[in-house]
């Protein structure tokens, strides 16, 4: 049976996804009445604390299904557990971010997905509508190099938002124009790959623009997860 864009389970992973792209802005927007000193020694405080290993910092793999529910399950108790203090709102930040992780790693429920991309686009909407872009600026005006210490696959204008969103070991806008070599897991040959453009569309969800060695130089829009892989298999 085909699975339709109004089905049952479309719509939960739609909705647990907004949830997600809900709430994360809404705890950054929070912390700016804090000020930016004061906002960043929360930020600092929350990344030591979100090391600690009781913390849902590492996403399990789909073959661990206990190890997932337990995952997840931290995650939802931290993000509506309301937050007391700028520190508290960065935590629920790291782990809306580790919860879309979880959802779209490797083998799980909504990376497999048929409609992955219509889900991810539909939440991305519900977001944008409840959580106005405009009504956002950096946390922290200066740019800076420390990461966040859950990325995930937000789309880049929520991303943008984040105090620490350039991280080298996930794809983002830091990419544009910087061309990396990579092993194709086809051929097994080293190809050189340049990133042109990013963003975020209603049917792909967040994508980008790339070419390749073996494109013959045209450029071809890809997925978040495509792009992933890409960048998994760098080889400088």
């Amino acid at each position: 049976m085909s699975i339709t864009y109004n089905s049952p389970d479309v719509e939960r992973l739609t909705e647990q996804l907004a949830f997600y792209y809900e709430l994360a802005p809404s705890c950054v927007n929070a912390v700016r009445p804090f000020g930016e000193v004061a906002s960043e020694a929360a930020y600092d405080e929350a990344c030591r604390e979100w090391a600690n290993p009781e913390m849902p910092n590492v996403v399990p793999p789909t073959s661990h299904a206990e190890s997932r529910e337990a995952f997840f399950a931290k995650c939802d108790a931290m993000c509506r557990r309301p937050p007391k203090n700028a520190k508290e709102y960065w935590l629920v930040v790291f782990a809306c971010h580790a919860a879309i992780l979880g959802l779209l790693s490797v083998g799980a429920e909504l990376n497999e997905h048929p409609k992955k991309g219509y889900i991810m686009g539909q939440a991305n909407k519900i977001a944008q509508v409840s959580t106005p872009i405009s009504k956002y600026d950096r946390v922290v005006k200066r740019q800076n190099t420390r990461t966040m210490p859950a990325p995930s696959d937000l789309p880049t204008h929520l991303a943008a938002l984040y105090i620490g969103n350039i991280n080298a070991d996930i794809p983002g806008p830091h990419l544009l124009n910087k061309p990396f070599k990579y092993k194709d897991k086809h051929t097994h040959q080293s190809e050189m790959c340049v990133v042109h453009d990013c963003g975020t569309s209603v049917v792909m969800g967040e994508w980008f623009e790339v070419s390749r060695d073996s494109g013959n130089d045209n450029s071809v829009r890809i997925s978040a997860s495509e792009m992933a892989e890409l960048w998994e298999a760098r080889t400088a």
